[in-house]
């Protein structure tokens, strides 16, 4: 079994990370961002924890245009965040329902240098806010003089371009779930059913030394799958099946994300056709990826190749989602998509991430 890379990063990683988003928020003009969520706490602080599972006590980190970042957390985490980086940490005895950090994270804003006179926080694209909206909605009046805007692109921006440590850990995570898909014909047989499959290759995947699997749908089906989102059931794998897996499993936070699609028995001949088609398309993409390629190209010429091969293409569907902090992610591949393949420093950054054809194609 390879080596893994070791868990957590050290202080310079987050204070690279930490000095990328204050030039993102300058050129944003923003004095700075307050975010919510687990991934993107994570992504700033480094605190990890299974506490998110309780939607009891919401908690906060300030990443301010100049300075470095502030915790704003409930009380029983500050033990916690202080083994992070972090060292600026200010703590309220939550829960506490008629101010539950609101006041303390007004008087944290409030304190920021003003340039701009906005805040970014996380109401935009695939992203969250992780504490009552009825305590969101009273941030304004708190703030006199502030705008808080939606801080998404540039969150977005931040996040997009991976570190060295950060495509390590998402390498990682991408090849134990190759090793565990290589390994399927010898967990996985006729007769099975789908939950115990999948549970066969979960067991497989923690042993190689992966940290989580949020996320492994199977469905068999004749022929193919009608859905890929729900799953797996009881049902029993029979020849002629095409038993298709799906999985989002981290290591050290961070997520592969594409599928394998298996035949039980010989395939017949339109599906070896159909597999055959995806397979060239994705070969052609990983051909294709380059920096300062968009998204659309990319999915233009996946898409050229399956609708040659006769294909039922639906021209607007995704291509393939990408992995980080969040199993998918913003940058689809598909049309009238415009961000941008990078490595190390352009625009945006997908470097490492799984390319995959995932729709139901019928010749």
């Amino acid at each position: 079994m390879p080596k893994l890379p070791p868990h957590g990063f050290p202080s310079s990683e987050f204070e690279l990370r930490t000095a990328r988003a204050q030039a993102i928020m300058r050129s944003s003009q923003l004095d700075g961002i307050f975010v919510t969520t687990p991934q993107n706490v994570r992504y700033f602080t480094g605190f990890a924890s299974q506490f998110w599972e309780s939607p009891t006590r919401p908690w906060f980190v300030v990443v301010p245009a100049d300075g470095g970042p502030i915790a704003v957390i409930p009380e029983i985490g500050a033990a916690a965040m202080a083994d992070t980086w972090m060292t600026d940490i200010r703590t309220w005895p939550a829960p506490v329902p008629q101010d539950d950090g609101v006041t303390l994270l007004a008087s944290v804003l409030a304190a920021l240098p003003r340039r701009f006179g906005k805040i970014g926080a996380e109401i935009g694209r695939e992203m969250a806010l992780r504490m009552p909206v009825s305590d969101f909605m009273k941030l304004p009046a708190l703030l006199a003089g502030m705008q808080i805007v939606d801080g998404s692109p540039a969150i977005w921006q931040m996040r997009m371009i991976k570190t060295d440590a950060e495509v390590e850990r998402i390498r990682t995570a991408c090849q134990i779930a190759c090793d565990t898909y290589d390994a399927v014909p010898s967990l996985v047989s006729r007769g099975m059913t789908e939950r115990d499959a999948i549970q066969a290759m979960r067991l497989d995947s923690t042993r190689r030394g992966i940290d989580a699997i949020p996320f492994m749908p199977g469905i068999a089906g004749t022929a193919g799958v009608s859905q890929i989102v729900v799953g797996p059931s009881d049902r029993r794998l029979e020849t002629g099946d095409i038993f298709f897996v799906d999985t989002g499993m981290t290591f050290d936070g961070y997520f592969c994300d594409f599928d394998r699609n298996y035949s039980v028995g010989k395939p017949d001949a339109a599906c070896a056709k159909a597999h055959e088609a995806v397979w060239q398309a994705t070969e052609v993409g990983l051909k294709s990826v380059r920096p300062g390629l968009t998204t659309e190209d990319l999915w233009r010429a996946m898409s050229k190749v399956l609708l040659r091969r006769g294909c039922a293409w639906q021209q607007r569907r995704p291509a393939g989602p990408w992995s980080g902090p969040a199993v998918d992610g913003a940058a689809f591949a598909s049309p009238g998509r415009h961000d941008y393949h990078s490595r190390g420093n352009g625009p945006h950054h997908r470097t490492g991430h799984g390319i995959r054809a995932r729709q139901e194609y019928r010749p």
